[in-house]
């Protein structure tokens, strides 16, 4: 009697759940009379205070250690790893800072137009060029590599938590083309901050909004949900509830027991996940017991509890993310490097180093574009004439054509000891990151084409670290050998003397921009005025908000993301004139210009929205306004397209190698008979 009322109950739990599973999958707008949408009931402040008294506070311990931020498994189901406060945070406060972002241009049109059959997994850890420091003027199509808050934080958008505070800093570290043989060589784009929007418990992974279209088109690959999976789940757990109370009153008639009916019909549910993909199941809580709280509550709850890990779960699981800090390198043709925020003993990982895979280097291989109606296309009647920068943060080996590119805090920063006797860390395969270790006994081409991170490196110090120490590692021996015939072979190239980039001027109008009276002189080239070769075709002049605001021409600014700094501009006039103190001072008159960049199709052409051929691309201008008497603070310069260091042909490219000892045998193209130790180790 017993099996068979809970079999019925099962075949009409089955039946219900089929029917409403079934509505999940085509989509259909599910809102019951108790329900509705997710957190219909409950606004922001309301649904953050209920996270916050019902959380369980003593699941996270105060923390043991000084480490900021983690690097261990998510809690998100099928989302690799992720980063994990170390401390509690407040929203304001800066949770990650330092980024470096490498600049990816033209890719597509390098690798045979958007049309073309490639797999480049770096696509699902990047971000739009606007959301960089002059990153729109670096080419035709441009995107960034953000390697810390942008490719180590998971989303989940409902639980976001940390936002990118700013758009990072965009300088040479000093380095310049007419004198440096490693301008071009390293990324300009660095210390993207990451800034908490909310309180933050020790213990809790961070979220950050990759923007709403992020994962349509990647459910199966990621399996993360979104807005409308919480609604469907919470239709779903309505669902169980109801068949839970109807049926409660019938297992207590025969002596059944209620709890592992109950029991039974949520795991029901949960196996139908593992046959029948779908996000809306994954945001269901592991949990029956907690159903009720959850829908009194928020379809979130369960999911910030969850997100939630002790401090000593994370320091037996994880790894410390934050004992590196950015700062100018020692070696002055390095750029930036990383140095130790604390001390760190002989062996003890000082970076874990997650990896994004490539299939092939040539990946990065970059040709000379020819412009046709249809845009840029690479001429293939040549060899490759430069490689993407990315190639530089990449490891390689000259036995396989596979990359693996590091990302994370602070470990794209390490560079290169200048002799072996100065390395200080070494690379191994982790013991805590690696997602796929199968794969290392096995052919790159049975598992290249896995979407998502599989494999990762510990940076391993190999003796004790004091505070502050430049880390370095070794880079392999053919790297050395090519940096040095570089180097020896380097001489400056035509007219790189006058060369003058964006940061070369923004750091002159930093240190004055408080005190309009204090410049001198510093001519900005009129329009129709002879200038050097160099200026004539690397710069576009924009006038700051800051003094637009001053003359009263424009609105105050805000700090908001959105709000612009600049407007394009031109000077026009150049004088002399007195300032308050009777010094003689250099003023402009200036024409605040109305540019508009449009795109031109013909009459033939379909606008639908699936068309992406590029048309024909013009601009227009119109004077705004007229500013006399306007110092050269005003003034900011942005770099033309393809005129930066890292676009030039003449700047070093070579992939970092993965040491001998720990390459795999099974990815090596040569015939190779035994395996070193260290890997078997």
């Amino acid at each position: 009697g017993r099996n068979a009322i809970r079999t019925m109950i099962h075949l009409s739990a089955f039946c219900y759940v089929g029917v409403l599973l079934g509505l999940i999958s085509i989509g259909f707008p599910l809102c019951l009379a108790t329900g509705g949408a997710v957190d219909a009931n409950v606004g922001e402040a309301g649904r953050r205070g209920i996270l916050e008294k019902t959380h369980n506070s003593s699941k996270a311990t105060s923390p043991r250690s000084q480490c900021g931020f983690y690097f261990a498994r998510s809690t998100i189901p099928g989302a690799g790893n992720g980063l994990f406060a170390g401390r509690p945070f407040e929203a304001g406060d800066v949770v990650t800072a330092g980024d470096i972002t490498v600049a990816i241009t033209d890719f597509s049109f390098h690798n045979g137009g958007s049309q073309a059959d490639w797999f480049f997994l770096w696509d699902d850890y990047t971000w739009e060029a606007d959301s960089f420091t002059g990153m729109m003027a670096e080419a035709t199509e441009s995107y960034g590599a953000s390697f810390g808050v942008g490719a180590s934080i998971n989303c989940l958008r409902e639980l976001t938590n940390v936002e990118p505070a700013n758009f990072g800093q965009l300088d040479g570290a000093g380095l310049h083309r007419s004198r440096d043989p490693g301008a071009g060589a390293f990324t300009h784009y660095h210390d993207r901050k990451g800034l908490a929007t909310e309180h933050i418990p020790a213990g809790m992974e961070f979220f950050v909004d990759y923007g709403e279209g992020y994962f349509y088109g990647k459910e199966e690959a990621y399996g993360i949900p979104g807005p409308d999976d919480f609604a469907k789940a919470r239709a779903v757990l309505e669902g169980f509830q109801f068949l839970r109370n109807e049926f409660s009153s019938d297992t207590r008639n025969i002596g059944a027991s209620e709890s592992n009916s109950s029991e039974d019909l949520f795991e029901l549910i949960h196996q139908i996940k593992h046959i029948w993909f779908t996000t809306a199941l994954r945001a269901l809580p592991i949990g029956s017991e907690s159903v009720d709280e959850v829908l009194s509550t928020s379809m979130e709850k369960a999911h910030y509890n969850r997100s939630i890990q002790s401090i000593q779960w994370l320091e037996e699981n994880g790894s410390c993310a934050d004992n590196l800090r950015s700062r100018p390198s020692r070696i002055r043709q390095a750029g930036r490097g990383a140095f130790t925020q604390r001390s760190i003993p002989k062996g003890e990982t000082i970076v874990p180093m997650p990896l994004i895979h490539l299939y092939n280097r040539s990946l990065l291989d970059m040709y000379r574009l020819e412009e046709t109606s249809d845009g840029p296309v690479r001429d293939m009647s040549g060899p490759p004439i430069h490689q993407q920068l990315l190639l530089n943060y990449c490891f390689g080996h000259a036995d396989t054509d596979i990359l693996l590119c590091p990302y994370g805090g602070y470990n794209g920063l390490i560079n290169h000891s200048p002799t072996s006797e100065q390395a200080n860390a070494k690379l191994v395969w982790s013991s805590k990151h690696m997602l796929h270790r199968e794969w290392l006994d096995q052919p790159i081409e049975e598992w290249v084409y896995e979407k998502g991170s599989g494999l990762a490196f510990d940076v391993v110090a190999t003796r004790d670290l004091d505070e502050d120490e430049e880390v370095f590692i070794d880079y392999g021996v053919e790297w050395e050998t090519a940096w040095q015939d570089y180097v020896n072979d380097w001489t400056p190239p035509p007219h790189s003397e006058h060369f003058k980039a964006e940061s070369d001027w923004s750091q002159y109008l930093a240190e004055n921009e408080k005190n309009v009276d204090s410049v001198k002189i510093l001519h900005v080239p009129l329009v129709g005025e002879k200038r050097q070769q160099a200026h004539a075709t690397i710069q576009d002049l924009y006038c700051h908000y800051l003094f637009q605001e001053w003359w009263g021409l424009a609105e105050k600014q805000n700090d908001s993301e959105d709000s612009e700094t600049s407007s394009p501009c031109r000077a026009v006039g150049r004088y002399t004139t007195k300032n308050k103190d009777g010094e003689e001072v250099t003023v402009y008159s200036v024409e605040i210009l109305i540019r508009d960049d449009s795109t031109i199709q013909s009459e033939d052409e379909e606008e639908d929205d699936w068309n992406e051929e590029p048309g024909l691309e013009q601009c227009t201008e119109e004077v705004e306004a007229v500013l006399f008497g306007v110092p050269s603070q005003i003034f900011l310069f942005s770099n033309r397209p393809y005129t930066r260091d890292q676009a030039q042909v003449w700047s070093f490219r070579h992939d970092m190698r993965i040491p001998d000892e720990i390459m795999p045998l099974a990815w090596r193209r040569s015939n190779a008979t035994t395996v070193p130790k260290t890997i078997v180790e």
